[in-house]
């Protein structure tokens, strides 16, 4: 088994529980930005586009009354509805939240998407939204964009939908320290005597990579990601 298939396994083995989201760096200042934003923001029948392996169901559940996942390919058994972010299966005004996180850079038309999410939102309804401005390339070939904070605004306002918050996670420190994180769990997949040390020393690391970030990149020049809520105001063009 190659490096890239056991990351891929130890990922599936620790999905669903805390350890997931200690794996790296790069997960736990992701965890760390979505976590406040889905406390604030998710309500009601939410729809979670994008959603792969359900990472963020068990995030989003407490917060809303119903929970539906979407995503092109089924990598999870309990995938709600398999379908396309071009096409979404449901009538206009279906959802109070829609969570769209890491897939607009998936995706050749993000405008168009962005376009399909805000008709299937409710007025007053919320989007919540992350997106890559440091990343390494990845699920090539479908990896087409990395944001700015204008760009991702832009792009907000042409599907109608106006910004109400926005923040950043880590920069380039949290970065760079994810590669030999990512490494050193990989390796010790399966090796569960081996795993849980080297897991102890990856939540070092990124405590040290997060703090070095705070320190040094206080403006967010080199974020990993940005992130958005935005809402569905009545009046707006796609209202």
């Amino acid at each position: 088994m190659d490096l890239k298939a056991r990351w891929a396994a130890c990922c599936a083995a620790s999905l669903g529980g805390p350890d997931y989201w200690r794996l790296a760096p790069v997960y736990v200042a992701y965890r760390r930005a979505i976590v406040p934003l889905l406390e604030r923001h998710a309500r009601g029948r939410l729809l979670d586009v994008g959603a792969g392996q359900l990472a963020l169901r068990e995030l989003a559940r407490p917060h809303v009354r119903s929970y539906f996942s979407l995503d092109l390919a089924r990598e999870h058994p309990e995938l709600s509805v398999q379908a396309s972010v071009f096409g979404l299966p449901f009538a206009e005004a279906s959802f109070d939240t829609v969570i769209l996180t890491q897939v607009l850079e998936h995706v050749p038309e993000p405008a168009q998407a962005l376009a399909e999410v805000a008709r299937v939102l409710r007025p007053g309804g919320k989007l919540i939204v992350s997106v890559p401005h440091l990343a390494y390339l990845h699920a090539e070939p479908h990896d087409y964009y990395r944001f700015t904070v204008f760009g991702l605004r832009h792009l907000l306002g042409r599907a109608g939908l106006t910004p109400l918050e926005e923040t950043r996670d880590a920069g380039l420190a949290t970065f760079l320290c994810s590669v030999p994180a990512i490494a050193l769990a990989a390796l010790c997949q399966g090796r569960p005597a081996l795993l849980r040390p080297a897991l102890a020393f990856n939540r070092l690391l990124a405590s040290l990579a997060l703090g070095l970030d705070r320190r040094f990149d206080g403006l967010g020049r080199f974020a990993i990601n940005r992130y958005a809520v935005a809402a569905k105001i009545a009046g707006n063009p796609s209202a």
